[in-house]
């Protein structure tokens, strides 16, 4: 998944998981992979089931199904979701809160969470492209949180938004 080995990540996430398939935390952290290299259906399947069968599930699962939601125009289930991620001390966690709020129209929030955001990782406004890319790497996902960071009133003027899959 870092290096943009899309397929290579699915194929090698359904191989690990026909290895071992009862393991609550090995399915939910396979199929975050899943999703987020594309295979976003069966990554959210995983995901689910990961919930069920571990109530004390790690949160940054719900990184990639804030994702998927942005990517399907789910604004509330995105903020749903990025309010579950529940990990201020990561970037995550206030970009996809800002994200969400802000597609929701709530931008007194987006904004606060903006400001979370820049206390977090600093240098985030220099490098958007760079932190986006780390996780996101599709062009759709990719647009719809640069959408929300500009409504939630980030200047993004002047910084290179493209898609660089880091």
């Amino acid at each position: 998944l870092i290096n943009n080995q899309l397929e290579d990540s699915i194929q090698q996430t359904n191989y690990a998981k026909s290895l071992n398939s009862n393991s609550a935390y090995y399915i939910g952290a396979l199929g975050w992979v899943n999703a987020l290299a594309g295979g976003w259906e069966a990554g959210m399947a995983d995901i689910q089931l990961s919930y069920q069968l571990n109530p004390d599930y790690p949160k940054w699962y719900h990184l990639a199904t804030t994702l998927f939601y942005l990517k399907e125009y789910d604004f509330d289930k995105a903020l749903e979701e990025a309010l579950t991620l529940d990990l201020p001390q990561i970037l995550w966690d206030p970009l996809l809160k800002a994200v969400s709020y802000a597609h929701l129209g709530k931008t007194k929030e987006a904004k606060i969470e903006l400001e979370h955001l820049f206390h977090v990782c600093p240098d985030f406004a220099n490098k958007p492209s760079f932190y986006l890319g780390m996780f996101i790497k599709f062009e759709d996902v990719f647009e719809r949180v640069v959408e929300g960071l500009e409504k939630a009133g980030m200047s993004l003027q002047g910084t290179d938004l493209t898609l660089n899959k880091v």
